[in-house]
Order: C-alpha cells, then structure tokens, then sequence
C-alpha cells in the first residue's frame, strides 16, 4: 500500500510541476513573445535533458546447481500491487553443468522508487526450491530526487518452474 501511496504522490507531484510550467510559459510567452519563449524553452529543455546512464542487471554465477535441471527459470521474489522484482536463473547444458547465472529483473511502475542490487546474493538450490538471501538498496525518489535510501535484505524461499 506504501508503494502505491508513494507512485501517486509523484504522479500529483510531476502534474503540478506539468500545470506550473504551462503557466509560467503562457507569461513568458505574453511578456517576450512567442519566438523568445519558444527558444528559452528550447534552450531549457536541452539543458536539462542528458545521457541516462544504462542499468546493467549484477549478474552472479552460482556453483553447486546439481539439483537444478538445464533450463530458463524465472522465480519472483517480490510481487506488489504495481510492480515486480524476480530472478532470471539460467542453468546451460553445455560443459560446465554444475554452474548457473543468476540475473534480476524489475517490471511494472516503478516512478518512485528504485531497487539496486548492491552483492551478489547467496543462492541454494534443493529439491525444486530456491532459498535466497540478496542484500539491495530501495531508493525513494520524489521526481527523480532521492528522498531516502533503504538497506533491504531480501530473504525467502520460492518454487522454481521452468
């Protein structure tokens, strides 16, 4: 509920700052006219605009994986109302059979906040089940500022299907 609470009050946030702007151009557009305006905004907006840095997942190899079956595996280790944090294992069956990669995946809305794995987490593998332990940070953002940063540790088991 946190969650949701937290993605409204930045959707009603960036609406304002939306609202605020339009404003705050129509004054500028009847002081200066409409070219001065237009190019200000221009000007603004490629100021403000830059690279994004690309997320790239931590990947973490894994040993010991015997009890696992070759195969693609994609275990959901948080699943909120509007969004989804979940593994993607994947065990090869090529030469070395007792490794596999183990990535993370984010979907759904995450306007708000961020998840950032900070290690690369401790992964057993029995009898059909995943038990994990992943140390991450959550990062609340109120339009793209930081807020407050939480040190979460996720922690559970899980049934792997593939």
């Amino acid at each position: 509920m946190l969650y949701i609470i937290w993605e409204l009050l930045n959707l009603v946030a960036l609406g304002l700052l939306l609202w605020a702007s339009y404003k705050a151009v129509k004054i500028l557009a009847r002081e200066w006219g409409i070219l001065k305006t237009g190019l200000f905004t221009l000007l603004l907006l490629a100021m403000t605009g830059g690279k994004q840095k690309a997320s790239v997942p931590m990947r973490t190899a894994v040993s010991n994986t015997n009890a696992l079956r070759p195969g693609i595996y994609l275990p959901v280790i948080s699943d909120k109302f509007i969004n989804r944090l979940s593994l993607v294992i994947i065990k090869s069956s090529g030469t070395d059979t007792t490794a596999a990669t183990v990535a993370q995946d984010f979907s759904g809305l995450g306007v708000g906040h961020k998840w950032e794995p900070i290690g690369p987490g401790i992964y057993r593998f029995q009898h059909g089940q995943l038990a994990y332990n992943i140390p991450q940070l959550l990062r609340w953002n109120l339009l793209g500022i930081n807020v407050f940063t939480q040190l979460k540790q996720l922690k559970g088991t899980t049934t792997l299907h593939n």
